[in-house]
This record gives structure tokens, sequence and C-alpha cells, in this order.
């Protein structure tokens, strides 16, 4: 988890794919991850037509990669998520170990 919010932190505009290929696991995996680090505060979703995430404010090819991403989920980190090299909950890969491991919904 914690290196799947890293890769989004400093990765730029990634696809799943990439994000997935440079954590080393399925996109079907990273679709569970991202959901429970959006339900639990750590990505949320962002209108890719309306705003932009905030490391790509004064980017000088911040229009382009939101114009190219219209049209599909963008996630951005937010300040609790900024924070997860810190500190992660206990309980919480736990969680996400079992569910992946026996394919459940994140609850």
């Amino acid at each position: 988890m914690k290196e799947i919010l890293r890769v989004i932190r400093d990765g730029g505009l990634l696809s799943k794919g990439d994000i997935a290929n440079k954590v080393g696991i399925q996109e079907s995996a990273l679709d569970s991850i991202l959901s429970l680090l959006s339900s639990k505060g750590y990505l949320k979703t962002i209108d890719s037509t309306v705003e932009m995430p905030r490391g790509c404010i004064g980017c000088p090819i911040s229009k382009e990669c939101m114009r190219k991403a219209s049209g599909s989920t963008v996630y951005t980190i937010t300040d609790k998520g900024s924070n997860i090299g810190y500190y992660i909950p206990d309980g919480v890969i736990e969680k996400i170990e079992e569910a992946l491991e026996t394919k459940q919904e994140w609850t």
C-alpha cells in the first residue's frame, strides 16, 4: 500500500496499468486497493475536467495531461495519504492481504 501511494504521489499522471507494473501486482488487485485507500481517506477521486491534483499545479503540461485523463478515474493523494509512509493503522495491511488472498470485497 505504501508503495502504491508513493507511486501515485511521485509518478505524475499514470494509468492503472502503469501503477500495477511499477509495484508488481495485477491491475485487478490494484482496483481493490485503490478502492480501499479511497474509502479510508488516503486517496480521493477528482473530476479531471474541473480540477487537477495539487502536484500538477504549475506544471507546463498539466492541462494536456488533464485533457488526456478526461473520462478516466483520476486519483489524487490526500494529506492523510501523504503521511502513509510514516503510519498505517494496525490491521489495515493484514485486511488487504487477507482480502487479496480470498478475493473478498473490501468493507
